[in-house]
């Protein structure tokens, strides 16, 4: 996930998401378990109406923030070596937590090492 913030959108902004993000959830670590709440505020970052975050006129907070949520899923597909094949829009909370079952499905039963979370 920070790869994909700081690379869209660079270190100072990406700071200030991050800054933004713990003062609504508690703490960046707490993002993979309230994937709404990441895609809601950072929506509410990205929009016109809420703090205020330049980027380029004529996309929106939507806009720019499924285009992100979208390559942070991309990112982690490839992470964990599965095709990335969704078609539109996706729910991000959604398509994350069934990435994450279905790592923890290919992980083998009997392997010693602990099965770990798909960490975004």
């Amino acid at each position: 996930m920070d790869d994909v913030i700081r690379a869209s959108l660079g270190d100072r902004s990406a700071r200030m998401i991050y800054a933004h993000l713990k003062r609504m959830l508690g703490s960046r670590t707490k993002i993979p378990s309230n994937l709404d709440a990441f895609s809601l505020e950072l929506r509410k970052i990205l929009s016109d109406t809420g703090p205020r975050f330049s980027l380029s006129k004529g996309i929106s907070a939507w806009g720019t923030a499924a285009l992100i949520e979208r390559t942070i899923a991309k990112w982690v597909c490839k992470k964990l070596g599965i095709p990335f094949t969704a078609v539109g829009p996706i729910d991000f909370s959604s398509f994350m937590k069934d990435l994450k079952d279905l790592y923890k499905e290919k992980l083998p039963e009997s392997d010693s090492l602990p099965k770990k979370e798909v960490s975004v």
